[in-house]
This record gives structure tokens, C-alpha cells and sequence, in this order.
């Protein structure tokens, strides 16, 4: 179960600064949000935690090249540097094997929704496809996750009229990564959809779900 704390008061973070001179700037826009958070996907970690993961690391080359803001629990932590997060298998002497997951706001998102498009698959996450609603179980339900979703820009009686006869596509290209997150919300919610890359007409994903497919070009 996802366990997301509330903001670290700005005292906690100054008394951290004033004995720990390494604390990027996003990670303290993030404390006085949240302070760290056990996820479906690892741990991003908070004011009470992240000096010592880090001067546990620090005996690996790669650990002081950047900060530790986070692990995924099963032996790879997340490496802060440069604006960039990466992952770094535990042990490894260098960054040579190292994924990068994106900025810090983005690799949160990653940890929260799940590994829906793993960074290290090979997946182009910015390939373009188009949204087919292939069934939904309540309409007007559909309607408002589809509007909060991916179709903010088409009106509640439009997409209500599109969705009376199914499948149908949905209007606007959308990248491959950020639309198979919101697809397995869209899930939750009773409404069934497949991604249909944009020049090739091919289902790459069902229900949020890659398929087994070639996802060339």
C-alpha cells in the first residue's frame, strides 16, 4: 500500500542543510510538499533518511556524482545529478549501465504509477498514437475520466456523442508513455481502450498494457 507523508516542516529541512551542504533544490521543493513517500514502486526518501542512505552509498564512485533521492527496494537506487534521475544498480562501480528516468517531477510520476513503460524496454515513449474507447461501462462516468484524462480539450456532449457507438477513436495525437498511464486510469473507471499507432494502424497497447509487438519507428 502506497504510504505518501505530509510536508516536512522548512526547520526539519534548515537543520538537514545546515549539517548536509548536498540537498538539491528540487528535492526540497518536494519536502515542503511531501516529505518522502513508500510507493508501489520504491521509496523516495524524506528528511529523516536521505543523509544516511546516502553515506551508506558513498563508498560506490557513482553515489558522489549526485544524491540518492530514492531506491525501488529491490537493489537499485535513484541517483539525483544534473537535473536528471538515474538508475543505478547497487554495487555497480560506474554509470556506465545507468537508465535515465527523466527529471525528478517525472521520475515521482514514474514511482507512482508503476512501470507501465520501464525507461531500460526500448519502448519509444514519445511515439504517437491515438486513443480507441473500445467499451465503457458507465457513460457519463467515461465522459468526465475521459474529459480529466486525455480529451480536455473536447466538450462533455461531444464526447458523449462519440462514445454512443463503439469503438471509436478520439481526436488529437498523443505520446506513448503519458497516454498508457492515463489509459490504466481510464481502466479503473470502467472504460476499456487501445492505443493505435499513428502511420501503421497497429494496436501497440490494450487497456494501458503493451503488447507483444514489434513498436519500430
Amino acid at each position: 500500500m502506497d504510504v505518501e507523508r505530509g510536508p516536512a516542516s522548512p526547520e526539519m529541512i534548515r537543520a538537514l542543510e545546515a549539517r548536509w551542504k548536498r540537498l538539491p533544490e528540487e528535492v526540497k521543493r518536494y519536502w515542503s510538499r511531501q516529505d518522502g513517500a513508500k510507493l508501489r514502486d520504491g521509496i523516495v526518501y524524506g528528511v529523516g533518511e536521505i543523509q544516511e542512505r546516502n553515506e551508506t552509498f558513498a563508498l560506490y564512485e557513482w553515489a558522489r556524482k549526485g544524491v540518492a533521492v530514492g531506491d525501488d527496494g529491490g537493489g537499485n537506487s535513484f541517483l539525483l545529478m544534473d537535473g536528471v534521475v538515474l538508475r543505478v544498480g547497487a554495487g555497480d562501480g560506474g554509470l556506465r549501465s545507468a537508465v535515465r528516468m527523466g527529471a525528478f517531477g517525472e521520475w515521482l510520476e514514474w514511482m507512482r504509477t508503476g512501470p507501465l513503460l520501464d525507461p531500460g524496454d526500448g519502448v519509444p515513449r514519445d511515439r504517437i498514437v491515438r486513443i480507441r474507447v473500445d467499451g465503457v461501462e458507465d457513460r457519463m462516468e467515461a465522459v468526465r475520466c475521459l474529459r480529466k484524462e486525455v480529451c480536455r480539450e473536447v466538450s462533455a456532449s461531444k464526447l458523449l456523442q462519440l462514445i454512443r457507438v463503439l469503438p471509436v477513436e478520439l481526436p488529437g495525437d498523443r505520446p506513448l508513455g503519458r497516454t498508457m498511464v492515463s489509459c490504466r486510469k481510464l481502466l479503473k473507471h470502467g472504460v476499456h481502450t487501445s492505443l493505435i499507432g499513428c502511420g501503421s494502424g497497429e494496436v501497440v497497447a490494450v487497456d494501458g498494457a503493451l503488447r507483444e509487438v514489434e513498436l519500430s519507428g
